[in-house]
C-alpha cells in the first residue's frame, strides 16, 4: 500500500514511448476547478494514446483514499459516448470542450466525477 502511495506522488513528466523518445514537451493545458474536499493533484504526466499517435494528458487527484484520473485528448470525430456511467464501484464521465474529449474515472460516486468533469477547464 506504501509502495503504492509513493508511486502516485511521482514527479511530473511526459511519459517515453516505446522507442525512449518523449511523448511530447508539451505542457500540462487542462484543470479542474471543481474538486471535492481533501482532493489534490498527486500526479501529471503527457503519454502517446495506444491506438494512434495522439498526445493524451493525464492528472491524478487523491485525497490520500480515493482517486480520480483525468484524461484529455483532442479529437477531431463526433464522439457519442458523452456522459455518465458506472462499471461496479468505478464511475466515469465523459464530456467534450470544443475539439477535446474529458474523461474522469474514479472509484468515486457519480455525482463526484460528473462535478469534477464540469470543472474542467483549459489552463492556458
Amino acid at each position: 500500500m506504501c509502495a503504492r502511495f509513493l508511486e502516485l506522488r511521482a514527479p511530473f513528466g511526459i511519459d517515453k514511448g516505446g522507442d525512449g523518445d518523449p511523448a511530447s514537451d508539451a505542457p500540462m493545458h487542462w484543470d479542474s476547478k471543481s474538486l471535492p474536499p481533501g482532493f489534490m493533484l498527486s500526479y501529471s504526466i503527457n503519454r502517446r494514446g495506444p491506438m494512434a499517435d495522439e498526445l493524451v494528458e493525464h492528472h491524478v487527484y487523491s485525497d490520500g483514499l480515493s482517486s480520480v484520473s483525468i484524461f484529455v485528448k483532442k479529437s477531431d470525430k463526433a464522439e457519442s459516448g458523452t456522459g455518465l456511467s458506472r462499471m461496479g464501484a468505478v464511475s466515469a464521465f465523459v464530456r467534450r470542450i470544443d475539439d477535446h474529449v474529458v474523461t474522469v474515472v474514479g472509484e468515486v460516486p457519480g455525482d463526484t466525477v460528473s462535478m469534477i468533469a464540469d470543472g474542467v477547464t483549459r489552463t492556458n
